[in-house]
C-alpha cells in the first residue's frame, strides 16, 4: 500500500489519472525502422549519446528530477553534465550483462517501489527488455513520470517497440504485475501516444532466439517529454 499511496499523494500535486489525446498517435514504423529498433535497446539514441542511470535502474537522456519520496528534495540528473554519465554503448553492455545474469530489477517477482521522476523538456527515459536472455514475465519502469512545469504542456510521449505495452498508474501497474488482469492504456507494438498524469509503463516478455548475427532482440519502452 505504501508504494501506491506515494503516487496518490504525488497526484494531489497534479493529475492523478490518465488523459489521452488521440491526435498525437504516431504513424506505424517502416520495416527498416522496426528492424533498427529491434536490435537497439535505446531506439532513437546513437552509441555516442550520453545517458545517466537513475537510482532505480532506468537510463535517462537529458535532465530529470528524481524524488525518493513525497517529502524528499528532488535530485537533478543531467546526462550531459553528470560525472557518472555513460555512453549508450556502455549502457548497452550493462543491460546485456544484467539480462544474462538475471539481475534485471523490474520483473514480475519484484514490484517496483514506484517513486517519482519529473522530466524537463527534451528528456527521455528508457527501459528495454532483452527478449533473448531476459527472464519471461512482466517488466516495468520503476517510477511514475510527469512533465516539468513550464515545458509546454502536461503530456509525455509513451512509445513501445517490437511488442505492445501498457501505460497506467502505479496501482494499475501493480495489479497487472501481480497477475490480477490487464490494466492501463494499451500502446500497440511500434506505436506512440501522448498521455497526461503520473504514469508508468510495463510490458510482458516472451523469449525469442538471437538474431542471425547473434544479437539480442529487445522490447523497447521509452517515455519522452518532446
Amino acid at each position: 500500500m505504501k508504494k501506491v499511496l506515494l503516487v496518490i499523494l504525488f497526484g494531489a500535486l497534479g493529475l492523478s489519472f490518465a488523459q489521452k489525446t488521440e491526435a498525437a498517435e504516431f504513424k506505424e514504423l517502416s520495416k527498416e525502422e522496426q528492424k533498427g529498433i529491434s536490435e537497439n535497446p535505446f531506439g532513437h539514441l546513437g552509441d555516442n549519446d550520453n545517458v545517466v542511470r537513475l537510482p532505480d535502474g532506468e537510463f535517462a537522456n537529458g535532465e530529470v528530477i528524481f524524488y525518493e519520496s513525497i517529502d524528499s528534495n528532488g535530485v537533478i540528473y543531467d546526462s550531459e553534465n553528470d560525472p557518472n554519465s555513460l555512453t549508450v554503448a556502455e549502457a548497452k553492455e550493462i543491460m546485456k550483462n544484467e539480462a544474462k545474469e538475471n539481475k534485471t530489477r523490474t520483473t514480475r517477482r519484484v514490484i517496483p517501489e514506484y517513486r517519482h521522476v519529473v522530466m524537463r523538456g527534451g528528456a527521455s527515459l528508457t527501459v528495454s527488455v532483452d527478449r533473448t536472455y531476459g527472464a519471461m514475465g512482466w517488466y516495468s519502469f520503476p517510477s511514475t513520470y510527469s512533465a516539468a512545469a513550464g515545458t509546454g504542456g502536461i503530456y509525455l510521449r509513451y512509445s513501445s517497440s517490437n511488442d505492445s505495452s501498457l501505460a497506467g498508474t502505479a496501482s494499475q501497474a501493480t495489479s497487472t504485475l501481480l497477475g490480477k488482469g490487464y490494466f492501463g492504456t494499451l500502446i500497440g507494438a511500434n506505436r506512440s501516444t501522448y498521455l497526461a498524469g503520473n504514469l508508468t509503463m510495463y510490458t510482458y516478455n516472451t523469449r525469442m532466439p538471437a538474431t542471425p548475427s547473434g544479437a539480442s532482440y529487445y522490447i523497447y519502452m521509452n517515455i519522452a517529454n518532446i
